[in-house]
C-alpha cells in the first residue's frame, strides 16, 4: 500500500484500480501524513548525545555526504564545507544546556560552487523515558541559492548593517558596562564597609571572647566557693541534726517541765513533763497557753510574762498544786534569738516539793533547837548567878548571855534562813531602851544575812551598844550616835557589807589602853571567822569602828 501510494500525484486518488478496496479514514490519514512529511518537512537527522547518526531523513544530501575512508555515522565527520563548525557548535550548546538552539546565516557551499543559507537548529527530544537521550538536528534553508559573487554582495551589505547593528550593541554594552563599573565601585566600598564592620565586629567578638574567658574564670572560682560553701553548710546541717536529736533527747530525759513562748503567748515547743503542769498535747504546738487548763494555782502568770518581756531579765515564783500537795518553782526567763534579742519567754517548772518538805521539817528542827538553845542560856544563866554571886562580871556576863538568847527568838521568828541586819541593830538598842531617840541615826539597806554570819555581827554590835551606855554616846546626853551599813561592789561577782559605828559629842575622851572581850572580837575574831577588815579609832569625842565583810558571791546559797 504504501508503494502505491508513493507513486501516485496529487489529484490522482479517484484513478485507483476499480479491482482495490476504498481507503478508510485512518489509512487515509496516514497515507496524507506521509506525503506531507515528505513533501513539506525540511530535512533533518537524529542524532545520539555523541553525534552518531540513529535516523536520516530525506533530502539531507545538501548538507551531509559521506566521509571519504572507512563508512562512519558521526554526524560532525559528514557535514559539507562551511557547516562543520557552526554544527559542531549548535549541537555542543544544545547537549550542554538542555534546550533547542537555532543558529541563523549558516552559509554552505555546494560542489558546483554556489552559496546557499541556512538555518541550522538543535533540538533535544524530550518524550524519551529512559536510554540514551537524542537530538534532531534541522536544516532549513533561507533564501535561494546564490552564486559566489550574489553572495559575496549580500554578505557584504549584511556586514554593513551588521556593522552598525554591532556598533551600537557596542555603545549599549560600554554603557552597561560603565554603569556595570560605578556599581562595581559602589559594591566595593560597600564591601570595604562591610569589612571594616566585619573588623570592627571581630575585635567586639575578640574583646566578648575575652570577658567570656574572665567569666569563666570567675564562674569556675565562684563554683568551687559554691563547692566550699556547700561543704560547710553540710557540715552545719550535720551539727545542726545533732544538736536537734540532743535537744529532742534532752526534752525526752528531763524531768524539768518547760515550755516556750513568743511574744504572743502561742506555744513554741515544750518537754514532756509539762503534761503534769498543764492539760497539754503534741497537737497544742500553735496554740496560746492561756487557753491551757493548768493543774497548779497559777495566778498572775499574765502579768509576770509581760513583767519578763518589759523588763528581759528572769523572775522566780513559788507555786503550788490546787492540793497544796505539789510544789514547783516556776522559773520566767526571756527567750533570746540568734541575735540574742528578745522574741518570747521560756517557762520552767522545778518540782521542789521534796525541798519544801524538807525545809518544813527543818523550821521544826530549828524551832526546837532554838527552844532548847534558850533554855540552856537560861539554865547557863542560872548557874552563874548561883556561882558567880559576889563576882562584878556576873552582869557583863549575864547582858551576853541575854544577846545570844534574844538573838535565838529574832533567829526563830526569821522567813526562812536570812535575817536583815537592820532587824539586829534595832534589837540591841531596844534592849537599852533608846529606840527612837533623836540623838541615834540608822541607816542602810535591807541586807539579809545567813547563820554563819549573823551571830558574829550581832555579838560585835551588843558590844559596841555595850560600851556607848557605859562610857560612850549612849551615856551623854549631849552625844550623839550615826549606825550606817551598805553593800559595795568590789568586783565581778563579788561584794563587801560595810559598817560604820560613829559617836561624837561625847564629853569624857575614850580610853584605848584597855584590852577588853569587845576589842579582841572586833580587832581578831572578825578577821579570823568572817575574813573582815576592822579599823577601830579612839577618838577625843567618841568611838569609830569600821568594818568591811566580804559577802559570798551570788552563785552562793549563803549571804
Amino acid at each position: 500500500m504504501p508503494l502505491s501510494v508513493s507513486s501516485l500525484k496529487i489529484g490522482q486518488i479517484v484513478g485507483l484500480a476499480p479491482g482495490r478496496p476504498a481507503l478508510t479514514g485512518a489509512s487515509l490519514r496516514l497515507v496524507v501524513d506521509n506525503h506531507m512529511l515528505e513533501r513539506f518537512t525540511p530535512p533533518h537527522v537524529l542524532a545520539s548525545r555523541d553525534g552518531d547518526v540513529l535516523y536520516y531523513s530525506a533530502r539531507t544530501g545538501k548538507y551531509l555526504e559521506a566521509a571519504s575512508g572507512a563508512p562512519t555515522r558521526q554526524l560532525f565527520a559528514m557535514a559539507r564545507k562551511g557547516l562543520g563548525l557552526d554544527l559542531r557548535s549548535v549541537f555542543r550548546e544544545a547537549v550542554e544546556s538542555g534546550r533547542p538552539v537555532t543558529r541563523e546565516g549558516v552559509v554552505i557551499e555546494s560542489e558546483d560552487g554556489r552559496v546557499q543559507g541556512i538555518s541550522l537548529t538543535v533540538e533535544p527530544l524530550t518524550d524519551q523515558t529512559n536510554g540514551e537521550r537524542m537530538y534532531l538536528v534541522v536544516f532549513n534553508d533561507q533564501g535561494p541559492v546564490l552564486s559566489r559573487e550574489e553572495a559575496l554582495v549580500r554578505a557584504q551589505a549584511t556586514h554593513e548593517g551588521t556593522a552598525v547593528q554591532v556598533e551600537k550593541e557596542l555603545r549599549d554594552t560600554r554603557e552597561r558596562l560603565q554603569s556595570m563599573i560605578e556599581e562595581y565601585e559602589t559594591a566595593l566600598e560597600e564591601l570595604k564597609s562591610s569589612n571594616e564592620e566585619l573588623v570592627s565586629v571581630n575585635e567586639e567578638m575578640q574583646s566578648s571572647n575575652e570577658e567570656l574567658e574572665a567569666s569563666k574564670e570567675e564562674l569556675v572560682s565562684l563554683n568551687e566557693e559554691l563547692h566550699t560553701v556547700n561543704l560547710e553548710l553540710t557540715r552545719k546541717i550535720e551539727a545542726l541534726d545533732r544538736s536537734n536529736s540532743d535537744l529532742q533527747n534532752l526534752f525526752e530525759s528531763t524531768s524539768v517541765a518547760t515550755v516556750f513562748l513568743d511574744r504572743n503567748l502561742v506555744i513554741r515547743s515544750f518537754t514532756p513533763a509539762m503534761e503534769r503542769i498543764f492539760h497539754i498535747r503534741t497537737i497544742d504546738r500553735g496554740r496560746p497557753i492561756t487557753e491551757l487548763v493548768t493543774r497548779l494555782e497559777l495566778p498572775g502568770l499574765e502579768g509576770d510574762i509581760e513583767a519578763v518581756l518589759n523588763t528581759e531579765k528572769p523572775r522566780e515564783r513559788h507555786v503550788c498544786s490546787r492540793n497544796k500537795l505539789t510544789h514547783f518553782l516556776m522559773r520566767l526567763a526571756p527567750y533570746r534569738n540568734g541575735e540574742r534579742k528578745s522574741d518570747g519567754v521560756v517557762i520552767a517548772f522545778v518540782d521542789v516539793t521534796g525541798m519544801v518538805h524538807a525545809e518544813e521539817r527543818q523550821n521544826v528542827l530549828i524551832a526546837e533547837l532554838q527552844h532548847r538553845t534558850r533554855n540552856l542560856l537560861t539554865v547557863i544563866q542560872s548557874i552563874a548567878q548561883q556561882t558567880l554571886q559576889q563576882d562584878v562580871a556576873l552582869e557583863t556576863f549575864n547582858s551576853r548571855l541575854a544577846a545570844l538568847g534574844r538573838l535565838q527568838g529574832l533567829i526563830g521568828e526569821a522567813d526562812g534562813n536570812l535575817i536583815n541586819l537592820g532587824d539586829i541593830v534595832k534589837l540591841e538598842f531596844d534592849a537599852v531602851g533608846v529606840t527612837g531617840s533623836a540623838r541615834i541615826v540608822l541607816g542602810g539597806p535591807v541586807v539579809p544575812l545567813g547563820f554563819r554570819n549573823v551571830q558574829m555581827i550581832a555579838l560585835v554590835l551588843h558590844e559596841l551598844t555595850t560600851n556607848a551606855v557605859k562610857y560612850g554616846a549612849l551615856k551623854d546626853d549631849a552625844a550623839r550616835l550615826e549606825v550606817r551599813w551598805k553593800v559595795e561592789p568590789n568586783g565581778h561577782d563579788a561584794a563587801s557589807l560595810v559598817i560604820d559605828w560613829i559617836e561624837s559629842g561625847v564629853s569624857v575622851p575614850p580610853d584605848s589602853s584597855k584590852t577588853g572581850f569587845g576589842r579582841q572580837l572586833i580587832e581578831k575574831a572578825l578577821r579570823f571567822t568572817l575574813r573582815a577588815r576592822t579599823k577601830l579609832v579612839f577618838g577625843s569625842d567618841g568611838v569609830s569602828c569600821h568594818i568591811e565583810i566580804p559577802l559570798p558571791s551570788a552563785s552562793s546559797h549563803e549571804v
